[in-house]
């Protein structure tokens, strides 16, 4: 997995994830993307909420993700 997938997903407080994610072979930032794309609306607001409340960088990664 990408530093940059793992810096992601441990500044939006998904650090439980890396490892589900990194088993599943998602390991860069499209395939984070393609992810969250296939999430439901309600899912993905919460990770931008939980982003948003969390990290400045997580934000600009998720705006930079859409």
């Amino acid at each position: 997995m990408s530093s940059e997938v793992t810096r992601l997903l441990q500044d939006m407080g998904l650090f439980h994830l890396v490892d589900v994610f990194s088993d599943n072979g998602i390991d860069d930032l499209e395939m984070l993307r393609e992810v969250f794309d296939a999430m439901c609306p309600l899912v993905r607001n919460q990770l931008k909420i939980k982003a948003k409340l969390k990290n400045t960088t997580a934000n600009l990664v998720l705006i930079v993700l859409k």
